[in-house]
């Protein structure tokens, strides 16, 4: 599955709650702000325009969220597998 791949934002909430006990996130006008452990991804899309029920993100995004916070890859892969590819 490649970086354009779309996962749902719930899958990634569920994740980080798992993978990353004790996140907080933040809505901005345009993002989401995800922060953990004193590191911060600033720039998780809210969803498409106009779309923000069951919103989804691009898979990319998902994986620098991951790299930049430091969470655990195996964890994540765990609970969102298209990362494990």
């Amino acid at each position: 599955m490649g970086n354009s791949a779309q996962v749902p934002l719930s899958q990634v909430w569920e994740m980080l709650a798992t993978c990353a006990k004790g996140y907080e996130r933040k809505a901005t006008e345009h993002y989401w702000r995800v922060m953990w452990q004193g590191r911060t991804y600033p720039t998780l899309p809210l969803g498409a325009h106009g779309r923000r029920k069951d919103e989804e993100v691009m898979l990319g995004k998902v994986r620098q969220l991951v790299r930049q916070l430091r969470v655990d890859e195996k964890c994540a892969a765990g609970k969102i597998p298209a990362l494990a590819t």
